[in-house]
């Protein structure tokens, strides 16, 4: 089996992340926990097969592809770098985690580089490979 691309979560998709499952445990049906495993299950896939999901969106400025996985009722928007020097096995960057009513999940990602070499930042368990 190769290896998987590493992975990367923008200050955004962190954030996203602990205001999505905040609002769902405010709901009693909510169950943080599950919604929480349903992100982490669209993460493997899109580890799986990074270019399983076309372009839906370019940002111009820094030439980046936006790409959207759905997980149960989220929508995790990535950038997938194909392998290079830098990133011998590829890199997806996750760039936001929004809930899928939105009308328009694409709105307010903002442009940011790609990390170079990663975050370093793993505070779920589901964030390593």
């Amino acid at each position: 089996m190769k290896p998987l691309p590493q992975l990367s979560l923008m200050p955004r998709a962190r954030e996203d992340l602990r205001r999505c499952l905040e609002f769902m445990a405010g709901y009693r049906w909510g169950r943080p926990d599950d919604r929480e495993r349903d992100i982490a299950d669209g993460t493997r896939r899109i580890l799986l097969n990074p270019e399983g999901s076309p372009a839906r969106s370019r940002r111009r400025k820094l030439g980046l592809k936006l790409r959207r996985c759905n997980a149960a009722q989220f929508v995790i928007l990535y950038v997938y770098v194909h392998l290079s020097a830098l990133f011998p096995r590829g890199m997806v960057s996750v760039r936001a985690i929004r809930h899928g009513s939105e009308r328009n999940v694409f709105w307010g990602v903002r442009e940011q580089r790609v990390p170079y070499g990663g975050t370093g930042q793993r505070d779920k368990p589901w964030m390593t490979h």
